[in-house]
């Protein structure tokens, strides 16, 4: 069974200092579609684009690079970065974690709706990846323009266990 929280920002929730630390999140994933722009950059969920090319500048060049490249065609994919704690920012030993960001489809086209079967397919392959990473607690936000209830949240029960925290914006 997955965990929900409704109405919070993904960054806010991977620096909330509630959680057991600032850096409880081994993983943070971006809803994306499998679009890559005529710049080489892939097509990120509208409402997290910005977070996230903002904090990790070049990550969509990247993920559009494996895409264009067909060094990627399952979707689901994984850049390790480094983030700062918010705890202790003056000690330089041991402030920074190891942060997994992991691209997660769902839908194949940037102008098309979600889809359930690829939802689903990076549902199964996230799910896969993180057992075989080894990641305690993985952050996403639900997929938009779809139905949470209906659609998606039947899937995700089926496939996450509490590893997996998602936040919803109805």
């Amino acid at each position: 069974m997955i965990i929900v929280k409704k109405g919070c920002n993904l960054w806010e929730e991977v620096y909330n200092e509630n959680n057991d630390s600032p850096d409880a999140y081994d993983a943070v994933v971006c809803n994306t579609s499998k679009t890559v722009r005529g710049n080489g950059m892939l097509v990120m969920s509208t409402k997290q684009e910005k977070e996230f090319n903002d904090r990790f500048p070049g990550l969509s060049e990247t993920w559009g690079h494996r895409f264009q490249n067909q060094l990627n065609t399952y979707g689901v994919m994984v850049n390790p970065t480094f983030i700062k704690r918010k705890n202790n920012p003056a000690e330089l030993e041991g402030n920074v974690d190891l942060l997994f960001i992991a691209a997660f489809p769902t839908r194949k086209e940037y102008k098309n709706t979600p889809d359930m079967k690829t939802i689903e397919t990076s549902a199964v392959t996230l799910k896969k990846l993180a057992d075989t990473m080894g990641w305690d607690k993985i952050l996403m936000s639900a997929p938009e323009g779809i139905s949470w209830e209906e659609e998606v949240k039947p899937v995700f029960d089926k496939l996450f266990d509490t590893r997996f925290t998602v936040i919803i914006n109805e």
